[in-house]
C-alpha cells in the first residue's frame, strides 16, 4: 500500500513470577503524513501518559498544522490488563499549528481524560499553550501564555465519589534579545488539585545575561511555593517554599581552563507530613560556589572540581551552621573516577530521608569506571564501582561488571554481574547479587520500500610522518586517540592508530584531520566505489598561517556593498593539495598546514557581489613550528555606472 512499517517486542519470564511479561512493543505505520502507533506509548505532555495502547497522529505541512489522538492502559505490560493487573486507562488528544517561516509553535492544545486505579482518582485536563507574539513577533523576541483547566475527583460508590474539584492552570514565559543581553522570565500558577504536572504550584523566575568578551555573565532570580493538594491519603504530602538568588560568572582562563563563580542567597521553608507527624523546617543561608574544568593539551585527560561553602541559619538553633560540599572527577579515555563530599545540610531537602531530621548528615561518596576492547573491537568490557558512606542515611558499596564478546557478524555473548551491599542509618546490612548471561542476535532486515544500496567498509591508519616523507616508517609512531571526521561522522583511532567505518553508503566523502602537536594532514576528498577501502594518512609537522582581507572604497565612486567578510574563502595552494581558510567579519584568517611553499589565493567564487580580486596570489614559505604572515590582501568594489546627459539649446 505504499507505507512504511516497522515493529518490535521484547518477552521475558523471571523464576518466582507467575506468568510473562511482554513490554516494549510497538508497531508503527506510515502513510504520507499519517501514522498509526499500536503497543507502548510515552508523550510529553502537560500530564503524565504512558502505557500500553494505540495511537494516531496526523501532520499537514500545507497547513501547517498536525493533530493525535490515542487511548492506553496505563501499563507497559501488554498482558496487564487480562491479568487484571492494569492502572487504569488514559485517553488524550493533542492540536498543534506553527508558523511556517519561522517554524515556531504558534498553538498547542491538549486534552486529557484519566482513569488512575493506583490511587483511585479520575481527571480531566484541558490545556492551551499560544504564541502571543507568533510572525509579528521581533528577532530574539517572543512571549508565550499557557492556560490550563482540570477536574479531579475519586472514583467508585460512595458519598463524596461522585463529585470533581474543578482546578486551573496559567502563566507566561517572555524572552527578549537587546543586542548582547539576554532576558528570560517566567510565571507560572496552578491551584493545588491540579491535575498537570507542576500541582499546586506559584513559580516566579527572571534571567538575565550576556556574553562578556569571552565571559559569560548572569542574574537569576526564582521563587517557588508548592503546595499540591491530594484526594488519595497515601500520597506524601509537603509544603515547600523557596526563594533564591544567584549571579554567575563563567569564563576560560587559558584555552585548556574555565572556571566558574556564583554566589547565591537561598530561603526555604518546609514542611512534610508523614505517618510519624509533622516536621516543619525553616533554613536561610549565604553560599558561594566555585567551579573549574581543566584539560591537558592533547585533550585526553580531562579534570573537573568543584567546591560549595554556605553559611546557614536553621530555625531552632542556636548559632548558624556551616556547610561544605566538594566534588572531583577525573577522566582519561576510556577511564573515568568522581568523588564527592558534603559536610552539614545546605538546604533543608538535604535532611530528608535521614534518621534525624535535625542532624546535620556527613557523606561520602566516589565511584570509579573503566572500559576497553580487544581482539580488533570483537571483546568489549566495561567495570565500574562505587561507595556511599553516609553517617545518617547508611552506606552502599558496589561493584558491577559488562562483557560483550561479538561470536559472529550478528551474533554477540553478554553478560553482567552485579554485587553490592547497603545498609540503613540503624546498622541493618543487606546484600543485592545478580548474575546474567544472554545472546544478542541481530535479524537481518530491510525496509522493502528503500532500494538496495551498496555500501562499503573505510580503514584509516593515521601515523606521525616525523620525517615528510609521506611513508609509515618503523622508528615512526601511530597516532593513537587521534580524532578525525569523515563526512558527519567524527572517528577516533586506537593505539595502532586504526579506525574503521562499516557498512558505509557509496558516495563521496570529506575526511578532515585537525592540527594535534603541530601535526596535521591535509583534507581529502574520497569516492567510495567498492567494497574495501585502505587510507594511510602521515600525518606531517607543520605551522600557522595567518593574514586578513580589507576592502578599497573610493568615495563616491564605488558602489554601496556589504562589509561582513565572513565567510570568504581564501586558498593555500601547493604542489601537495589544496586547503581552504574562512574569513570572520573582520576579514581576518589563518590556519595550521604543513611545511612547505603556498601560494596564497582568494577564491573568487566566494567573493559578495560587487566585491573584485585581481586573482594574484602572494607566495608564502611555512616552517614546522613556525607563523608565516601573509601581508594585507587587499579587494575593491566596482565603480557606480555614471549617467552622462547633455544640456543644449532646442
Amino acid at each position: 500500500m505504499g507505507s512504511r512499517t516497522h515493529f518490535g517486542a521484547m518477552m521475558y519470564h523471571v523464576n518466582g513470577m507467575s506468568r510473562p511479561v511482554i513490554s516494549n512493543t510497538y508497531m508503527e505505520m506510515a502513510l504520507g503524513g499519517h501514522v498509526l502507533t499500536l503497543g507502548n506509548i510515552q508523550e510529553s505532555l502537560e500530564m503524565p501518559v504512558y502505557g500500553s495502547g494505540v495511537r494516531y497522529s496526523h501532520r499537514d505541512t500545507s497547513k501547517t498544522i498536525s493533530y493525535t489522538l490515542a487511548l492506553l492502559e496505563r501499563s507497559s505490560d501488554l498482558l496487564a490488563g487480562l491479568y487484571g493487573q492494569g492502572l487504569g486507562h488514559a485517553a488524550y488528544a493533542k492540536f498543534e499549528k506553527w508558523v511556517r517561516p519561522a517554524g515556531r509553535m504558534a498553538y498547542q492544545a491538549e486534552v486529557v481524560m484519566e482513569r488512575n486505579d493506583l490511587d483511585s482518582t479520575r481527571s480531566l485536563l484541558v490545556y492551551n499553550q499560544f504564541d502571543l507574539l507568533a510572525a509579528r513577533a521581533p528577532r530574539g523576541a517572543s512571549l508565550k501564555g499557557r492556560l490550563g483547566f482540570g477536574l479531579h475527583g475519586l472514583q467508585g460508590e460512595g458519598e463524596g465519589r461522585r463529585h470533581f474539584i474543578p482546578s486551573a492552570a496559567g502563566g507566561l514565559n517572555f524572552t527578549w534579545q537587546p543586542g548582547k543581553w539576554q532576558l528570560n522570565s517566567e510565571g507560572f500558577y496552578s491551584s493545588p488539585y491540579y491535575p498537570g504536572n507542576r500541582r499546586g504550584t506559584l513559580q516566579v523566575m527572571n534571567r538575565l545575561s550576556r556574553n562578556w568578551r569571552k565571559a559569560n555573565l548572569s542574574l537569576d532570580q526564582t521563587f517557588m511555593d508548592q503546595n499540591p493538594s491530594y484526594l488519595s491519603l497515601n500520597s506524601f504530602l509537603y509544603h515547600q517554599r523557596s526563594s533564591r538568588i544567584s549571579a554567575s560568572v563563567f569564563a576560560p582562563l587559558t584555552p585548556r581552563m574555565n572556571i566558574g563563580l556564583v554566589p547565591r542567597l537561598l530561603s526555604e521553608q518546609t514542611r512534610l507530613q508523614t505517618a510519624l507527624g509533622e516536621s516543619i523546617l525553616q533554613t536561610r543561608s549565604m553560599g558561594l560556589l566555585f567551579s573549574g574544568n581543566l584539560r591537558s593539551s592533547d585533550l585526553r585527560h580531562q579534570f573537573n572540581f568543584s567546591l560549595e561553602n554556605a553559611l546557614v541559619d536553621r530555625k531552632g538553633q542556636d548559632q548558624t551552621g556551616w556547610a561544605m560540599r566538594a566534588d572531583l572527577g577525573y577522566s582519561y579515555g576510556e577511564f573515568a573516577m568522581n568523588g564527592s563530599y558534603q559536610k552539614g545540610a545546605m538546604q533543608s531537602l538535604d535532611l530528608i530521608g535521614s534518621s534525624s531530621m535535625v542532624g546535620q548528615p556527613d557523606r561520602f561518596s566516589v565511584s570509579a569506571r573503566v572500559g576497553g576492547k580487544l581482539l580488533d573491537g570483537r571483546f568489549g568490557w566495561n567495570a565500574g564501582s562505587m561507595a556511599f558512606l553516609s553517617s545518617r542515611n547508611g552506606d552502599s558499596y558496589g561493584v558491577n561488571l559488562d562483557l560483550r564478546y561479538r561470536a559472529m557478524p550478528r551474533t554477540e555473548i553478554q553478560g553482567n554481574l552485579q554485587l553490592s551491599r547497603n545498609s540503613n542509618g540503624r546498622g541493618d546490612a543487606f546484600m543485592y547479587n545478580n548474575l546474567r548471561l544472554g545472546v544478542r542476535q541481530i535479524l537481518p532486515y530491510r525496509d522493502p520500500m528503500s532500494p538496495r544500496i551498496k555500501r562499503g567498509n573505510i580503514q584509516v591508519q593515521c601515523f606521525f610522518d616525523s620525517n615528510g616523507n609521506g611513508i609509515f616508517d618503523p622508528d615512526e609512531k601511530p597516532a593513537g586517540s587521534y580524532n578525525f571526521s569523515l563526512g558527519d561522522f567524527l572517528l577516533t583511532t586506537d593505539q595502532q592508530g586504526l579506525s574503521t567505518f562499516s557498512s558505509l553508503p557509496y558516495g563521496t566523502y570529506k575526511l578532515y584531520f585537525p592540527p594535534r602537536e603541530q601535526y596535521l594532514a591535509e583534507t581529502r576528498i574520497l569516492d567510495l566505489d567498492h567494497r574495501n577501502v585502505e587510507l594511510r594518512i602521515p600525518l606531517r609537522l607543520g605551522g600557522e598561517v595567518r593574514g586578513r582581507l580589507a576592502i578599497d572604497y573610493v568615495t563616491g565612486i564605488s558602489r554601496r556593498v556589504d562589509y561582513e567578510l565572513r565567510d570568504i574563502r581564501v586558498l593555500a595552494l601547493c604542489d601537495g593539495g589544496r586547503y581552504e581558510m574562512m574569513c570572520d567579519s573582520n576579514g581576518e584568517f589563518r590556519a595550521s598546514l604543513p611545511e612547505g611553499t603556498y601560494s596564497i589565493q582568494v577564491d573568487l567564487q566566494s567573493l559578495p557581489a560587487d566585491i573584485v580580486h585581481n586573482g594574484k596570489g602572494t607566495e608564502v614559505h611555512l616552517r614546522p613550528g613556525k607563523i608565516a604572515e601573509v601581508p594585507v590582501i587587499h579587494l575593491s568594489v566596482r565603480a557606480k555606472r555614471v549617467e552622462v546627459k547633455r544640456f543644449g539649446t532646442p
